[in-house]
């Protein structure tokens, strides 16, 4: 800790010394997201060695298609949600933030069940070529409706400001 402290005093003086908590905080954010990078360079690395490339680069289309298609049912919706849920909170609205989650779980599961029939009407678009029609709409489906959820619920905490580092 002593390093953090004299590495800040030398950076911005004595007058800064409190800043040596946030520098040490940074240096851990900054470890996990290196341990992250390379626990991800290690697992892509292993499925390219296990599976083969074919399969590899269907696994990385497949999981590329299906972000690309979260982000357009999530309609702007985790926009909306960010902006107003904070504002009802502090306003003790609480029938409207109840409306509003009802309506952002109706929307976005409405959009991902209408992308994921659209995926497997249109032909050589779907996103599991190997299953059965219905089983590729239902995982489709599924995988959109959650990805959406996490998004939105991130966006209620970012929001209350309960994010959790």
């Amino acid at each position: 800790m002593w390093i953090l402290r004299k590495f800040s005093q030398a950076f911005f003086g004595n007058d800064h010394v409190n800043t040596t908590p946030i520098a040490g905080k940074s240096i851990w954010l900054l470890i996990m997201h290196g341990i992250a990078l390379g626990l991800g360079f290690i697992s892509n690395y292993v499925l390219i060695k296990f599976a083969g490339t074919h399969e590899f680069g269907a696994y990385v289309y497949a999981f590329n298609l299906l972000f690309l298609l979260a982000s357009i049912c999530n309609v702007g919706l985790d926009n909306l949600v960010l902006s107003t849920v904070g504002v009802y909170l502090s306003r003790k609205q609480y029938p409207l933030l109840k409306g509003l989650v009802k309506f952002s779980l109706i929307v976005t599961g409405s959009v991902s069940v209408i992308i994921a029939v659209a995926c497997n009407v249109i032909p050589g678009f779907t996103l599991i070529p190997e299953m059965s029609a219905v089983g590729s709409l239902a995982i489709t489906a599924a995988a959109l409706f959650i990805i959406n959820i996490t998004t939105l619920g991130q966006s209620s905490l970012q929001s209350m400001n309960h994010v959790i580092p």
